[in-house]
């Protein structure tokens, strides 16, 4: 319920008609628009960029190399992050086996490499 709010809010989900009692009434494509939102949102699409996807679906249904362009972009995103994060494990990794070889009594050499105060 906070999401679809959410994303009315955030103009992703139009505002349902309400029935003379008061029930909401989605349109039949609510639901599908709710799926496609959240797997956006798993493939690390942003706000904007949903908004945008779902913009050239209703303008330009047609309109797969902007799509195309769009995933392109998602992965060399994607990619650049791995390779960070590829060095990040590494770093950590050694850092890691230096604090394991270290005797109980000495510092830290973890804290001696980041220099942090213990």
């Amino acid at each position: 319920m906070i999401e679809r709010s959410f994303y009315k809010r955030e103009g992703l989900l139009a505002e349902p008609l309400r029935t003379d009692s008061g029930y909401r009434d989605y349109p039949k494509n609510a639901a599908t628009r709710l799926r496609f939102i959240c797997e956006a949102k798993v493939i690390g699409s942003t706000l904007r960029k949903t908004r945008s996807l779902i913009g050239l679906d209703i303008e330009e249904p047609q309109s797969c190399v902007s799509v195309q362009t769009i995933v392109e972009a998602k992965l060399v995103d994607i990619g650049t992050k791995l390779k960070t994060m590829r060095r990040m494990k590494k770093i950590l990794q050694q850092l890691h086996a230096r604090g394991s070889a270290s005797a109980p009594e000495v510092r830290c050499p973890v804290l001696e490499i980041l220099d942090l105060p213990i």
